[in-house]
């Protein structure tokens, strides 16, 4: 995500290699983003399978700061444009609760909130079916949701807004529980990875990438998960290649991810109007952003950590 901003408002050129499918924003943070958070639920709710009442707890609070921080930072992009008067029109504020009006990067939290209400259920049914059939449901539905919302945008279905990109995100996410709560039963997979076949699957998963169809349905339903793949081998391998003080510093920022999630955003805007006017082609001006936005949120878990009131203040809030 962070990612993506910084190529946005850096504005780096249309065909440039940072715009192309082998570098971010393109599937990797997006409907990528949706089968990594899916996994993560099946990984861990695998694990515990009577802990209905925290998951939804969880989806409840991620609910409030989605709905909370979408208003607080459409506010702050009405109150740049001189549009503070929409705030005055009731409608506004039904749309706003119903997602149906403008909306900031936090509605990217809603498929997610509503794959991990249902993911109880989810895991029931998969109890109930085999895991073979429950697999071949998640794909058909993720394949069905997206190929609908290709329709919906061809028009071919008037009647269905943008906003119900939300149930093919979700239908991603359903595909990541699946291959999370595989990857939790099969211990010998997991512990026959080991670095060189990570680094063997890695360039396989690449290269299937960049042999991949560029229908859009392909890429939003295979592409999505061949690169969450690639990016999980190359964690793996990064994870037992790499210095622990550096992995300990990115695996922070996924401790805290709800709370790098919403911050980030207000911290490259203030960088990039802090580098303004300084001379910098738009690819420079996006690493620099990057950079120093992944550093300036590497501190703040470590201040996190170190102090409990910023860690109590940052809870209160759900973050």
């Amino acid at each position: 995500m962070i990612s993506g901003h910084a190529v946005g408002l850096a504005n780096v050129p249309a065909n440039g290699f940072l715009r192309s499918s082998f570098w971010l924003p393109r599937g990797w943070s997006t409907v990528g983003f949706q089968v990594l958070a899916g996994f993560t639920i099946g990984l861990l709710f695998a694990a515990d399978r009577h802990r209905e009442r925290d998951v939804w707890n969880r989806a409840g609070r991620m609910l409030a700061v989605m709905l909370g921080s979408n208003i607080i930072l459409l506010a702050c992009k009405y109150a740049v444009l001189g549009e503070l008067w929409r705030f005055r029109d009731p409608s506004w504020w039904i749309g706003a609760a119903t997602l149906y009006t403008d909306a900031s990067i936090s509605i990217v939290l809603a498929p997610t909130i509503l794959l991990l209400a249902a993911a109880p259920w989810l895991l029931a049914l998969e109890r109930r079916m085999s895991s073979a059939w429950f697999a071949v449901l998640a794909v058909s539905t993720s394949v069905g949701a997206w190929a609908l919302h290709g329709a919906s945008s061809a028009s071919a279905f008037p009647g269905l807004s943008a906003g119900w990109v939300i149930l093919p995100l979700a239908g991603n996410g359903l595909v990541g529980l699946v291959l999370g709560s595989w990857w939790f039963r099969n211990r010998e997979a997991r512990s026959s990875f080991r670095p060189h076949v990570a680094c063997v699957a890695f360039l396989c998963l690449v290269g299937l990438v960049a042999t991949l169809s560029r229908d859009p349905l392909v890429q939003m339903t295979v592409g999505a998960v061949l690169r969450f793949g690639a990016v999980l081998t190359l964690a793996m391998l990064f994870g037992t290649r790499s210095g622990r003080p550096l992995v300990h510093c990115i695996a922070q920022l996924g401790r805290y991810s709800l709370a790098v999630f919403i911050l980030h955003r207000p911290v490259i805007q203030a960088i990039k109007f802090a580098i303004a006017h300084v001379g910098l082609s738009a690819s420079a001006r996006y690493a620099f952003m990057y950079s120093a936005t992944v550093g300036c949120m590497i501190v703040l878990c470590a201040i996190r950590d170190r102090d409990e009131r910023v860690d109590r203040m940052l809870r209160s809030v759900h973050l």
